[in-house]
């Protein structure tokens, strides 16, 4: 008795009912919406399937709230509908339920009506009188595209033609381009190593760089002097191919010392001094004049003029020599112009060839 009393206490929802649009085409939907004005405290709901008849069907729902700030709440519940059968057609009353402390009622929509139309319009009318024949204008272009596929294809003739005669003048050309002179392993390596000194680099903060360029210069040369890919290599695999090679035997232990010492700089970021760069550098240029290839080596870089030497390197006049003064004293007496700091390998060969120039011709002498 006490639910019923609380719920005669609280107003019946207000429901309006409407469909947009109110005329549509056969298989066309529509909206049914359906406002529900309640006092906050009441829930209110539609039935999980509605009865709309046979002319029409649910087909979505989706529904909203919204507080009218006076201590109601106006709910909406928009239907979407579908239309099924032509003619004038009545959605009949939906119920919608609402509760209040503990206790449901229902309270219905109003009847609305909807016109659904054929898609043939008057079903009564009778068949239009068959039209006559439509006269219709097409521009033909095959004309158009067969002179186009004609002008592309006489484009690409003449395009292979001028790419054809490029080719033969070309190949008409010089028979042999200047081949510019080898420039020796040994030579290279201590311009290179001049160059790196003159650089600076072995004064910075940071040694990481000059080793780097010490530890390439060095593998560059072994790899010309001795016939193997050295900058490709692991320093083990360096250490192999010298443990292969009798004519590296002198250094080979001092070689394999200095690059471990050059990889610990590298990649161990070992601390190395000013100092300690400038020896490095200068056991690289003793490794270098060490390991020179003379007459009698067999190595690929290497050989004396005269010789029989088919390397792609030239050696020095004189085997030997480790320094300035020995080519000067196999020159002749005049040194090779040393090429300055910083200056590129060829610079440095084209001094070595022009001391190679000077050298007094076979049996001559003073006597």
């Amino acid at each position: 008795m006490i639910a019923v009393a609380l719920i005669a206490a609280v107003a019946a929802p207000t429901v309006t009912a409407r469909v947009s649009p109110a005329e549509v085409t056969l298989g066309d939907r529509f909206d049914l919406v359906i406002e529900v004005v309640h006092d906050s405290s009441v829930s209110v709901n539609l039935p999980a399937a509605v009865d709309l008849g046979p002319a029409f069907a649910e087909e979505g729902r989706r529904q909203t709230m919204r507080d009218n700030g006076d201590g109601t709440v106006t709910h909406t519940f928009t239907l979407t509908v579908g239309a099924y059968d032509v003619g004038d057609h009545e959605v009949p009353p939906i119920p919608v339920s609402y509760a209040a402390a503990g206790t449901a009622a229902t309270v219905q929509t109003p009847p609305l009506h909807v016109a659904v139309a054929s898609f043939v319009g008057d079903r009564d009318a009778g068949l239009q009188p068959i039209a006559g024949p439509v006269e219709v204008q097409q521009t033909d272009w095959t004309v158009v595209y067969a002179l186009a596929a004609v002008a592309a294809a006489l484009a690409l003739g003449f395009a292979a033609l001028g790419v054809r005669a490029v080719l033969r003048r070309r190949a008409r050309g010089p028979a042999a381009a200047a081949v510019p002179p080898v420039v020796p392993a040994d030579v290279e390596a201590l311009a290179r190593l001049d160059q790196l000194e003159a650089s600076g680099a072995l004064d910075a903060d940071d040694l990481d760089p000059a080793y780097t360029a010490l530890s390439e210069i060095l593998r560059a040369y072994l790899g010309r002097r001795f016939g193997f890919p050295a900058l490709d290599l692991t320093t083990a695999e360096i250490n192999a191919e010298l443990a292969a090679r009798p004519e590296a035997a002198a250094v080979r232990d001092e070689l394999a010392e200095w690059l471990a010492a050059c990889d610990l700089v590298k990649f161990a970021e070992f601390p190395a001094t000013p100092d300690e760069a400038r020896a490095a550098l200068y056991r690289a240029r003793q490794f270098v004049h060490r390991t020179r290839a003379d007459a009698g080596a067999s190595g690929p870089d290497r050989a004396r003029p005269g010789a029989g030497a088919t390397g792609p390197d030239h050696a020095r006049p004189d085997a030997g020599a480790t320094g300035p003064a020995e080519d000067a004293e196999a020159t002749g007496g005049e040194p090779a112009p040393p090429a300055p700091p910083g200056a590129p390998a060829a610079a440095a060969a084209a001094a070595h060839t022009a001391a190679q120039q000077r050298e007094p011709p076979a049996g001559g002498g003073d006597g």
